[in-house]
């Protein structure tokens, strides 16, 4: 995983770089840096989701052609879920409002909604690896068993987010 902050630090250009020497610019600099790394971290897990939202679709394409509509059902109850995390985390507040906003959030705490951001991609990572055990299950195996693991990490998934808000909105 890139780190994103140095890839926007690495992407301003020279006009940028000249303005941060500004007093009380650079500090500007430096947020707008960091929220935009958080951006992309998110868009990129949203990304990530996304696939394994797909990945499920399939799966319940081909069980409908099957005939197995009660997977169906099953399947996109689970999908859906999956679906409404990705919103949320690609849509999610940026944590800084702006430079003249009255609302702003510290460095400290960009920091810290990036580094738990951060943690995110292994929740993102454990769905990839209960959607793939779940689409390349063998004929013979439970579906619910696979099933329940998918949902259970996106449980763990919404854990983790549900504490990343509470940073966001400082436990508000």
């Amino acid at each position: 995983m890139p780190d994103y902050r140095q890839r926007v630090l690495d992407s301003q250009g020279k006009f940028r770089q000249l303005v941060a020497r500004v007093p009380g610019f650079k500090g500007y600099v430096a947020k707008e840096a960091r929220r935009e790394a958080d951006k992309m971290l998110r868009t990129h897990l949203g990304r990530q989701l996304d696939q394994q939202t797909s990945r499920l679709q399939q799966l319940g394409s081909r069980l409908a052609q099957a005939g197995n509509l009660d997977a169906v059902t099953s399947v996109e109850q689970v999908r859906m879920r999956l679906q409404t995390m990705s919103d949320k985390i690609k849509t999610a507040t940026y944590g800084y409002a702006g430079f003249f906003d009255a609302a702003t959030v510290n460095e400290s705490e960009l920091d810290a909604l990036y580094d738990f951001d951060n943690n995110l991609v292994d929740e993102v990572e454990a769905i990839g690896t209960a959607v793939n055990s779940l689409t390349t299950a063998a004929p013979g195996q439970s579906l619910s068993d696979a099933l329940a693991a998918v949902s259970s990490a996106i449980d763990d998934l919404n854990a983790v987010w549900i504490k990343r808000q509470d940073v966001v909105t400082g436990g508000r």
